[in-house]
C-alpha cells in the first residue's frame, strides 16, 4: 500500500495534480482532507494523462499537427508548453484551486480554467496559425510540396526529398556490397530532371535493404511496394513538383527581365559589357545555353550577333555545350568570335576565324609564363591578318616586334587591307625605319585612313625623323586621326617644331581639328620646345607633357597657349616652380573647359599654389587638381589654398595635397575655413595622405566636414 501511495504521489506531481506543499508526506504539507474535494483521484489523473498522450501522438501523425508543433517549438514559450505535454490542464486546475480561495462569491473552480483555456486558444490561434511544414527541414511548405508515399499525408520540399533519396542510395548495402550510387554521383546530379532520371533507374532495381531504408522521415513507414503505389506515379509527382518550381522561376526571371529592360542603358559599350557578363554566367549552366541555341537553325542573325559580343574564352566555353552549338560557334574548326584578347600570336592564328574578328589584343603580360613569339609566328599571323576584313582594333604590345619583323616589312605590306580604327604598337622596340614603312603604306592607300582615329607608338625608339614621317597621316584629306601616342620616345624639341609647322592655325581652321590628344611624356622636351607648342596648344583637347625638363620658362611659354578647348593638362614632374605656376594661374580664365590639372612632382611653393588656387576659382568645369609631392607648398601653401576655397565654384571636385609637407597648423586652417563655409553639398574630396605631421584626428574631421549631411525638414524643426 505504501508503494502504491508513493506511485500515486509521483503521478500527481508529474501531472500537476497538486504542488509540493499539498503532499502529505512532505514537511509542512497540508492534510489530505483539505484538498480532497478539489483534486481528482490518482487513477483518474493517470488515465487522463494517457489519453492526452495518445491524442498528441495522433495529432503529430498529420502534417498540420506537426506544423503547429514545429511553430510552437520556434519560440521558447511554445517549446516549454510543448515540453510540458499533459501537465498544462492539471496545472491550470491547480491554479484555479489556488485562486478559488480568493473568490468566495460562489464561483466554481472550473470556471477559471475554462476562461483561461479559451483565452490561450484565441491567443495561440492569432500568433501561430497552423501551416504545413517539411518533415525534414521544418520549414514552411508552399503549394509545391511532395507527399511521401506513406499514407499519412506527410509532405516534404522537393529539394529535401531528392536529397533524402540520394543520401539513402549512397549508403553501402553491406561491407561487401557497394551502394547503388556513389557519393560523388549524388553530389553532382543536382536537383533537375537529370537527377530524377538517375533516381528512377536505381529505384526500379533497388535492393530490399535499401528499400527498407527509404522510410518516411516522420512516421518511419517503409517505401511502398510496386503493387501498392507504382513507382511511375511517385516519379510523376516528383517531375510535376520540378516543373512547377521551374515555372515559378520563369515568372520571376520574366519580371526581372522586365525591370532590367525598363532601366536598361542603351549605350553600345554598356550593352557589350552586359552581354559578355551575361554569357559568362550562362556558361555555368550548360543546359540553358544548349536549350537556347538548339532552337536556332544554322547561321541565324541572332547567333552571329551574340558571338560578335564574346571574347575568345567565352566562345570557347560556349562551343563545348553540344555538337550543334559547336557548329554554330566554329568556322572550319576555328572559333567565331568578335573580340580576341590573348598573350600569344598563335592563339589567334590557330584557333580563331579571322573573318569574324573585330578587336585583336595581343599582350604577353596577360600571362606570366607565356612563351615569346617567333619570326614564324609573325609570318603566319600576317597571312591570317589578310582575311580579317572586319578588324577595327589592332593592339600588338610588348611583343618586341622589331626583332621578329625588322623594319615591319611583313606588317606594313598587309596593314593597308584593313580598315582600322585603333592601331596600337607600343613597347615593340620600333625605330624610325619601321615607323616610316608603316606610315608610307598607309599613305599609299588613303582609304585605310577613313576610320583610323588613334595611333599609339609609345615606349619605342622613335626620334624626330620617325615623327616627321607619321605627321602627314593627320593632314591627308578625310583623315580622322585625333589621338597620337608618342610617350617615352626620343622625339625631343624638334618634334615640337614639326608639330607647329604641320598643324599651323590656318590649316586647323580650314580642315577642322586634327590635333586633339597628344602624349609626349618622357621625350626630353625643354623650354625651347614649349615655345613652338604655344601656337598649337590652344587647339589641343589633351596635352600630356609630363616627365620632361620643362622648367619655369617652359611653363610660362605653355601658359601663353592655353585655350578653351583644353580639357586635360598634364605637366607632372616637369620641374616647374612658382614662376610657372603664377603664369598659368593668370591664364586659367581662358580654360573654360579644363577638367584635369596634373602638376604633381614639381617644385611649386606656397606662392605658386596660391596663384593656382586663385586662377581656377571660376573654372566651373574643373574636377581634379593634383598638387601631390610638391614639398615646397608646406603648411603656408595649404593655408593660402584654404583662404581661396570660399570662392571656388566647382562641384564635384577633388584636390590632392598628398606629400606636400603640410603640418598640423595647415590642417587646422582647412578645418576652420570648412567649418565657416560648409561644402558638404558639393561632393568635395581633399587628399592629405603622406603628410606625417598631420594627425589622424584632423584628417577625420576634414572628411566629416566634407560629407553631405542629411537635410532636416521643417516639421522636424518644429518638433
Amino acid at each position: 500500500m505504501q508503494g502504491r501511495r508513493s506511485l500515486s504521489t509521483i503521478a500527481l506531481r508529474r501531472t500537476g495534480g497538486f504542488s509540493r506543499d499539498d503532499d502529505p508526506a512532505s514537511p509542512g504539507g497540508a492534510s489530505p482532507s483539505s484538498s480532497e474535494s478539489t483534486v481528482a483521484s490518482p487513477n483518474d489523473i493517470i488515465r487522463r494523462g494517457l489519453r492526452q498522450q495518445r491524442s498528441s501522438k495522433q495529432i503529430l501523425r498529420s502534417s498540420n499537427g506537426f506544423a503547429s508543433a514545429g511553430a510552437a517549438m520556434r519560440s521558447s514559450a511554445g517549446f516549454r508548453k510543448l515540453a510540458a505535454g499533459t501537465k498544462s490542464a492539471t496545472a491550470i486546475r491547480g491554479v484555479s484551486h489556488a485562486t478559488s480561495e480568493h473568490h468566495p462569491e460562489g464561483r466554481t473552480c472550473d470556471d477559471a480554467p475554462a476562461a483561461t483555456d479559451e483565452a490561450a486558444t484565441a491567443e495561440d490561434s492569432e500568433s501561430h496559425m497552423p501551416r504545413e511544414v517539411c518533415a525534414i527541414c521544418l520549414e514552411g511548405l508552399d503549394d509545391n510540396g511532395f507527399q511521401f508515399p506513406c499514407g499519412q499525408d506527410h509532405k516534404l520540399h522537393y529539394n529535401c526529398m531528392v536529397s533524402f533519396i540520394g543520401s539513402i542510395l549512397a549508403l553501402r548495402i553491406s561491407d561487401e556490397v557497394e551502394a547503388p550510387l556513389s557519393k560523388e554521383q549524388v553530389r553532382n546530379m543536382g536537383f533537375g530532371f537529370k537527377a530524377l532520371a538517375i533516381i528512377e533507374g536505381v529505384l526500379r532495381h533497388v535492393n530490399p535493404v535499401t528499400r527498407n531504408r527509404l522510410c518516411c522521415p516522420l512516421c518511419r513507414c517503409v517505401w511502398p511496394e510496386e503493387e501498392a503505389v507504382p513507382l511511375d506515379a511517385i516519379m510523376a509527382q516528383l517531375r510535376a513538383c520540378r516543373a512547377r518550381g521551374l515555372g515559378d522561376q520563369v515568372c520571376k526571371m520574366d519580371e526581372a527581365f522586365s525591370r532590367v529592360i525598363a532601366r536598361a542603358d542603351t549605350r553600345t559599350e554598356v550593352q557589350e559589357v552586359r552581354m559578355a557578363c551575361g554569357f559568362e554566367a550562362l556558361n555555368d549552366n550548360l543546359h540553358c545555353a544548349s536549350t537556347f541555341l538548339l532552337q536556332l537553325q544554322g547561321d541565324t542573325p541572332a547567333v552571329l550577333a551574340i558571338l560578335s559580343f564574346l571574347e575568345t574564352r567565352h566562345t570557347g566555353n560556349l562551343s563545348q555545350v553540344s555538337v550543334t552549338v559547336r557548329k554554330l560557334c566554329c568556322n572550319s574548326f576555328k572559333l567565331r568570335t568578335g573580340h580576341v584578347r590573348s598573350s600569344k600570336l598563335r592563339t589567334a592564328t590557330h584557333h580563331v576565324s579571322a573573318a569574324d574578328v573585330m578587336t585583336l589584343e595581343i599582350d604577353p603580360s596577360l600571362k606570366a609564363s607565356s612563351r615569346s613569339s617567333t619570326a614564324l609566328d609573325v609570318v603566319t599571323f600576317v597571312k591570317w591578318l589578310r582575311n580579317a576584313s572586319k578588324l577595327q582594333v589592332l593592339s600588338l604590345t610588348c611583343l618586341e616586334w622589331e626583332k621578329m619583323d625588322p623594319g615591319c616589312s611583313n606588317l606594313a605590306s598587309n596593314i593597308t587591307m584593313l580598315r582600322l580604327r585603333i592601331l596600337d604598337l607600343s613597347s615593340n622596340l620600333l625605330g624610325d625605319g619601321s615607323v616610316k614603312k608603316l606610315a608610307n603604306a598607309l599613305l599609299d592607300n588613303t582609304s585605310s585612313l577613313q576610320n583610323l582615329e588613334i595611333v599609339d607608338f609609345s615606349f619605342n625608339y622613335i626620334t624626330e625623323a620617325g615623327l616627321e614621317a607619321v605627321l602627314p597621316l593627320g593632314r591627308v584629306p578625310g583623315s580622322r586621326v585625333r589621338e597620337w601616342g608618342f610617350r617615352h620616345n626620343k622625339v625631343g624639341n624638334g618634334a615640337c617644331k614639326l608639330l607647329a609647322e604641320a598643324f599651323d592655325p590656318t590649316f586647323l581652321r580650314a580642315k577642322g581639328p586634327r590635333l586633339e590628344c597628344w602624349d609626349l611624356r618622357t621625350n626630353g622636351i625643354s623650354a625651347a620646345g614649349c615655345q613652338f607648342l604655344t601656337t598649337v596648344l590652344d587647339q589641343m583637347v589633351t596635352a600630356r607633357l609630363g616627365c620632361n625638363p620643362l622648367s619655369d620658362a617652359g611653363g610660362e611659354n605653355l601658359s601663353c597657349g592655353l585655350g578653351d578647348k583644353l580639357r586635360i593638362l598634364d605637366l607632372s614632374q616637369g620641374k616647374l616652380g612658382d614662376a610657372a605656376a603664377i603664369a598659368m594661374g593668370s591664364k586659367f580664365e581662358n580654360c573654360t573647359s579644363l577638367e584635369q590639372l596634373l602638376l604633381s612632382g614639381n617644385d611649386i611653393g606656397s606662392m605658386g599654389a596660391n596663384a593656382l588656387a586663385d586662377g581656377w576659382a571660376n573654372v566651373t568645369s574643373l574636377r581634379y587638381v593634383d598638387l601631390a609631392n610638391n614639398a615646397s607648398i608646406g603648411s603656408m601653401g595649404v593655408a593660402l589654398i584654404a583662404d581661396q576655397m570660399p570662392i571656388w565654384k566647382q562641384a564635384p571636385f577633388r584636390l590632392s595635397l598628398a606629400g606636400v609637407e603640410c603640418e598640423e597648423d595647415g590642417a587646422k586652417k582647412l578645418i576652420s575655413v570648412l567649418s565657416r563655409n560648409p561644402r558638404g553639398d558639393r561632393n568635395w574630396v581633399i587628399e592629405l595622405h603622406n603628410n606625417p605631421d598631420i594627425g589622424n584626428g584632423s584628417v577625420v574631421q576634414i572628411n566629416r566636414l566634407l560629407e553631405k549631411r542629411p537635410t532636416i525638414s521643417a516639421d522636424a524643426d518644429d518638433d
